[in-house]
């Protein structure tokens, strides 16, 4: 309230200004003419002027106080009330002006309600569609269950493949339309990554089968502090990428998995350092493999929406929405992602989780 006050007195701090320059003008000319009464006239006019700025400030101050509170109910609202009402409060010089920025305000209400609609439409066909597309992944799930006997084992592979890559695209677009329409529902909870990270590729076991990929894993035991939804996604990610650009040669496939706790979060690197505890330590994951890679000029763009690059055959079916999620999820957990990559010579992920310092009790 004070500081709104001292805006609206330097607002009309001109008219103070003009006044006291008139009254010195004035006491200049009394002094002048030599009134036997000077001081005394002089001390009348003085206390006069002041009592008279005090009520013109106070009047104004009043005013301008009242018309704020006017205009911002007529924001809350925007309603035909407090529309006349603040073009009452408003001088006519200023009722033009008013006039088109309520029209305006009224045209951009207009819009965002009809933004919010379709994005309400959108969000719930959406959600029917991944409710009802449950419906043939489990009957598909069924019959790759209770009749895995009766066909190929090669064929059950595949379908389970398939399967899981539709469920994999089914969640990315869940995540995607809750992240684009601001519903977050992240639980933060102490999730033990190595139970964690076992779950990731036991589901991901006909994926990886189906590349010939191994997964080289060297986990220390240990939980972060962070939603496990939002982290088995961004790891689920990264294997899946390793997976999708594997190289198409002779070389086996490779992913390695590590897990470090306690790491300085300015050099991730550096395992010799002693005295950690001032320091900000981050727990990290890193995901490597020996893929193709990711091209030097593309590496800076791989987390923007729909990119794909141009790096080999296997991108041009990709939608690029996958790190884009990713880098979405990292940002709400306070996550750090780090990408290095070689054409031609793997891909390397680095995730790092901060580490929740417990208060000590006094």
């Amino acid at each position: 309230m004070i500081r709104e006050i001292f805006k609206i007195i330097r607002k009309y701090s001109a008219i103070p200004v003009v006044i006291v320059i008139y009254t010195l003008i004035f006491t200049l000319y009394l002094w002048i003419t030599d009134s036997k009464k000077f001081l005394l006239i002089a001390c009348s006019m003085y206390l006069t002027v002041f009592i008279i700025m005090l009520f013109i400030m106070f009047f104004i101050i009043k005013r301008e106080l009242r018309r704020k509170k006017v205009f911002m109910e007529y924001i809350d609202n925007l309603d035909d009330k407090s529309e006349e009402r603040l073009l009452y409060l408003c001088s006519e010089a200023d009722k033009d002006a008013i006039s088109a920025m309520i029209d305006m305000i009224k045209r951009k209400d207009y819009e965002n309600k009809e933004l919010n609609a379709k994005k309400t439409d959108y969000e719930e066909y959406v959600e029917n569609w991944a409710h009802e597309i449950k419906i043939p992944l489990a009957l598909l799930t069924m019959i790759i269950d209770n009749h895995s006997d009766k066909l190929p084992g090669q064929i059950t592979d595949k379908l389970d493949y398939i399967r899981k890559q539709i469920k994999e695209y089914v969640e990315q677009m869940m995540l995607c339309s809750k992240i684009n329409c601001g519903r977050k529902d992240y639980f933060f909870e102490n999730v033990d990554i190595k139970d964690c990270i076992d779950e990731i590729i036991e589901d991901s076991t006909a994926m990886l089968d189906e590349k010939g990929v191994i997964v080289k894993t060297n986990i220390s035991d240990g939980t972060v502090f962070t939603d496990k939804r939002g982290i088995k996604y961004i790891i689920s990610q990264a294997i899946s990428n390793s997976v999708k650009y594997a190289k198409d040669s002779d070389v086996i496939p490779e992913i390695s998995i590590t897990f470090r706790k306690n790491m300085p979060k300015n050099d991730k690197n550096d395992t010799n350092i002693i005295d950690k505890k001032d320091m900000n330590l981050v727990d990290i994951i890193e995901i490597k493999d020996n893929g193709i890679g990711v091209k030097e000029t593309e590496l800076p763009f791989i987390f923007e929406k729909g990119f794909t690059g141009n790096s080999g055959n296997a991108r041009k079916h990709a939608t690029g929405m996958g790190l884009y999620i990713v880098k979405k999820i990292s940002d709400d957990l306070n996550i750090d992602i780090d990408v290095t990559s070689k054409w031609q010579h793997g891909f390397e992920m680095k995730i790092a989780i901060p580490v929740i310092k417990t208060l000590k009790p006094l």
